[in-house]
């Protein structure tokens, strides 16, 4: 499989891995600051909305929030954890319920996988 492949799990599949997202994300090392992030009532800008769609607009402020180097070259660290942080599974729930075939969508629910693992591997080294 090609890394430019896109599969498209049911919403099923998406729910367990949202749900995997959430256990990695509540157990990321406790040394790491909890007022990093906050997704907790995350606000999406509507100028955004208007340019991009809901879903585009979303995709745009995650990758300034979480990596604005961009997610190219592998997984990206996460430099908080907490409330805020988990939240984002909550987020990303709503989305996926409103867009279950989004792509954007599942490919940030794997991408927070891979960053919450490598992050939590990378830290717990230091």
């Amino acid at each position: 499989m090609s890394s430019s492949t896109v599969i498209i799990l049911d919403l099923d599949a998406i729910n367990k891995n949202i749900s995997r997202l959430r256990c990695l994300l509540e157990n990321l090392p406790h040394h790491l600051p909890t007022d990093r992030y906050n997704f907790i009532d995350f606000p999406i800008d509507q100028d955004e909305i208007e340019d991009k769609g809901l879903v585009g607009a979303l995709n745009h402020a995650l990758e300034i929030s979480l990596c604005p180097q961009g997610r190219i070259h592998g997984p990206f660290l996460l430099l908080g954890r907490g409330p805020g942080l988990v939240a984002i599974a909550d987020l990303l729930s709503v989305f996926v319920a409103k867009h279950p075939n989004d792509a954007v969508l599942q490919k940030w629910i794997f991408d927070l996988i891979a960053a919450a693992e490598f992050t939590g591997a990378v830290v717990s080294l230091k």
